[in-house]
This record gives structure tokens, sequence and C-alpha cells, in this order.
């Protein structure tokens, strides 16, 4: 961050626009980060530059390997988990990060929620939603996200206010192209009696299935279902808006994701991602402390 804001420049009550494209995670995304600064991490200058990124983050991923862990994440979106990590994976929320001007050595920089917040290998930490946690591991710690939130507290301590901050959002779909209307199930059957079906059962039954397993397949690309991930095999492109005088409204990058469906058809996904420093669809927790340039 401290590099990205060398490069683009200062300009107070502005915000400095970055697009980071990445990929080979074998599903596509888009997230929005909100870096804000007074004192940057090791900056030695004296007054200190502030810093106000905000950065997109849109990754198209893959192109041709998809596999059924990707199908997976696809369905279940950002709250994706293996069974083996079950409980450990949150709900889907902002995620808030603080940091100080200082080398990690394991001091003691601020508490939270009655908790210490150490820093060991960065000079940063996640504040913990909703409960208090110990992020004796700083920016390694982890955070088990799993309860509506309780309450909030405030940060004190040795160091107090932070010197950097960070919003992190994982971004929904916007818009897609894609069939939302399932077909109904026609009237079903008795219960089937004991012993050996007739062949108009058999048939009755194997219709049922196949429209229950239409139906599923289309809910995994409904967008009214699905919002978050795209696991099939994808391509993506970006489209930016006009320049100035024409351009209104903000500054809106949009990623469009590039996929077929099981039939063939060709369908895509948006994301669209404000580049400015207020988005009114991811507002700030003001109960989170975050820094003001």
């Amino acid at each position: 961050m401290k590099a990205l804001s060398d490069r683009l420049g200062f300009d107070n009550g502005k915000s400095a626009k970055v697009i980071i494209l990445s990929g080979d995670v074998h599903f596509g995304f888009a997230s929005r980060l909100h870096y804000q600064a007074i004192k940057r991490f090791e900056e030695d200058k004296s007054p200190s530059q502030h810093a106000n990124l905000v950065i997109a983050h849109p990754v198209a991923s893959s192109f041709k390997k998809q596999t059924q862990e990707t199908l997976d994440i696809q369905r279940e979106g950002y709250n994706y988990h293996k069974p083996c990590t079950r409980g450990l994976i949150g709900p889907h929320v902002t995620e808030y990060y603080v940091g100080w001007n200082v080398q990690p050595t394991g001091q003691q920089v601020a508490t939270w929620e009655e908790q210490a917040v150490m820093l060991r290998e960065a000079g940063s930490a996640r504040l913990p939603y909703p409960l208090p946690l110990n992020l004796e591991d700083g920016i390694a710690g982890i955070a088990f996200p799993m309860y509506p939130p309780l309450s909030y507290g405030k940060l004190t301590g040795p160091l107090g206010a932070p010197d950097y901050s960070y919003q992190f959002d994982y971004l929904h779909i916007s818009n897609a192209g894609v069939p939302s209307n399932l077909a109904s199930l026609p009237v079903l059957p008795p219960p089937l009696k004991p012993g050996s079906l007739t062949k108009e059962e058999k048939e009755n039954a194997a219709q049922l299935y196949q429209i229950a397993s239409t139906n599923y397949r289309t809910i995994n690309r409904d967008p009214n279902i699905v919002r978050h991930i795209i696991g099939v095999n994808n391509m993506g492109d970006l489209t930016f808006p006009p320049p100035p005088p024409q351009k209104t409204g903000p500054f809106i990058v949009q990623h469009r994701l590039r996929f077929l469906a099981p039939d063939g058809r060709q369908l895509f996904a948006d994301y669209s991602v404000n580049m400015e420093t207020i988005d009114d669809t991811h507002v700030a927790d003001p109960h989170y402390p975050q820094v003001a340039p």
C-alpha cells in the first residue's frame, strides 16, 4: 500500500484509484479495499504523507480448470468451506484492519473489547467481528466470526489510535444474464407401495427426478441464489466509465465474467466496483475505528 501510494501521489480530499488484475485461483469474483493512512507503515518522513486509496481486485479464473470443488464454491459463495473446516468460516461480512507505524516485536499496541491487540509479524491486525478474540499473532491471527454482534469496543491502550486502516469487502454480483424461473413440479404421486414398481410408477418417478435435477442446475446459476462467485470456466473483461465531463456519478469499474450454462447458453455475471471513497453499498461501520486522512 505504501509503494502504491508513493506512485500515485497525494491530494487532500480525493482518493487514488488502483485496479489489480489476477487469476489462477480457479474461480472468479471481485473485491474492494479502502486504505487510509495518516502515517504509513515504516514511514520516517516528517510531516507524514497521508494516503487514501480505493483498490479494485477483479479476478477471472480459470479459462479451463473447473472442478467439483469450484462448482461447490459457486453454489455456496463466500461462505464456502470444506467439511473439515466447518465452524471455522464466519459469515460473509466486511473486514476491518488497523495498523500502527511501529516495528512488530510482540508489543501490545491497543485493547479491543478487553482483549489485547499484539503485533508480532506485521504492523496491522484484523479487528474481530463480532466477538473479542486474542489477535496475538497480528495479521496472521485467525478470527472465527460466527455469531451476530453483541457489542463494540474502543481501541484503547499504549498506542491508541491507529496510523492507518483498511476496509475490505468481497462483492456480490450486481447484474447477471441468467435464467431465474424454475419449472413447476407436477402433483406428487401417492407413496409407493412395498414391492416392485409398475412401469407407470417408474416413469412418474423419473419425470420428477429430471425436473428436480434441472431445477438444481438452474439454482446453481440463478443470480437470485448465487450472488458471489463463478466457479465454472470463465473469462473476464473490464468496462470503464467515460472520461469527464461526460461522466456523471461515481467512477464505477464493471467486471464481467463470461461463462457457459450446462446447456451451452452464453451467460455473464457483473461485479460493480465503486472506486470512490464513499460507497453507498459498502458503508463503513462507525463502530470500527478508521483513519481519516
